[in-house]
């Protein structure tokens, strides 16, 4: 989620690296994730936001303290015109009511963002191939949660690597990674916008993780015959939550 461009979907969603139907499995997901586990704490950062909220909405009802960051001043500008509730920022308000239904405890669009916004403390820059890969915050974070972001930011497998540990750095012992990554994927379309992106293997994303000490604890492997779009060509998307261990606490 490192460029800004729009484009008219069905759900009226900003254009981003992927479609309608990777969306709506990220939303599933994450409200499997933050709503039916133990995976709760006080501070979570979200590396890589874009311009969107979407990622965040589940998980936000687990922690107290929200930090979004992005790359880019435009999608960092995006993100607070929303958390002003500027008459200039993108409605998010049918995304945050499907998630509601989704959640299925009688919240309300209006009640949820409002939360949402109060929990939100800061919006920051970052970069995943720099060290440290966000400013403006000392860690560590009780977790970590990146969707669809490292497989753009990173040119090679190296900096991938290096990347997945500068997160699990951030942590604190026994913090939880929760990544979304698309699978060998080399190219993905935002509008008529071609952006070349690092094709990675499962085995990779695993190395990586193990190398970053921390222990997978969900895995879930989809298939692109799962999803409609033909924005990328992705084969996969890998949903993964991974605990750091205690020993690698920094």
């Amino acid at each position: 989620m490192w460029g800004i461009f729009y484009a008219t979907w069905n759900f009226s969603l900003p254009c981003i690296a992927i479609g309608e139907d990777c969306l709506l499995f990220s939303f599933t997901k994450s409200y499997q994730v933050f709503s039916h586990s133990d995976l709760h704490g006080h501070r979570l950062l979200d590396v890589g936001s874009g311009p969107s909220i979407y990622q965040i909405l589940s998980a936000s009802e687990a922690f107290d303290d929200i930090y979004l960051s992005d790359f880019t001043e435009v999608n960092r500008n995006e993100l607070h015109l929303w958390l002003e509730d500027s008459p200039e920022a993108f409605n998010w308000s049918p995304i945050i009511q499907y998630v509601c239904d989704l959640e299925g405890n009688g919240d309300t669009c209006e009640s949820k963002s409002e939360r949402l916004r109060r929990k939100v403390k800061s919006v920051l820059s970052c970069d995943v191939n720099q060290d440290p890969p966000v400013c403006g915050i000392d860690p560590p974070f009780d977790c970590i949660l990146t969707t669809f972001c490292l497989e753009v930011a990173c040119l090679d497998i190296e900096m991938y690597h290096q990347a997945v540990g500068r997160l699990a750095g951030l942590l604190k012992a026994g913090g939880h990674l929760v990544m979304l990554d698309t699978l060998e994927e080399t190219f993905y379309h935002v509008g008529n916008k071609r952006f070349c992106s690092l094709a990675l293997s499962e085995s990779t994303v695993q190395e990586a993780l193990i190398k970053a000490g921390l222990s997978i604890t969900v895995y879930e492997k989809c298939c692109r015959s799962e999803f409609g779009d033909a924005h990328s060509n992705f084969t996969s998307i890998l949903l993964i939550v991974a605990q750091k261990n205690p020993l690698k606490q920094q």
